[in-house]
């Protein structure tokens, strides 16, 4: 079920001019334990005037047993 809705329709491999100027880049890694994969997460964070800023998922990258070793 989680792998049919890893898709992403637009995903970003380079900074995009679509947003605003101070918007910046956020990567969260699942580091693989012994002979696991390792999940990249880039979340794309805009800051707003009010409010909590909007954060998006912009890609995801997997890593076939990258692990500690």
């Amino acid at each position: 079920m989680f792998d049919k809705h890893r898709v992403l329709l637009q995903p970003e491999y380079e900074y995009s001019n679509r947003s605003s100027k101070s918007a910046y880049y956020v990567i969260g890694v699942d580091v693989g334990r012994t002979k696991c994969t390792t999940e990249a997460v880039i979340f794309k964070v805009t800051p707003q005037m009010q409010g909590a800023a909007l954060k998006s998922v912009v890609n995801l990258f997997s890593y076939e047993a990258e692990d500690f070793e």
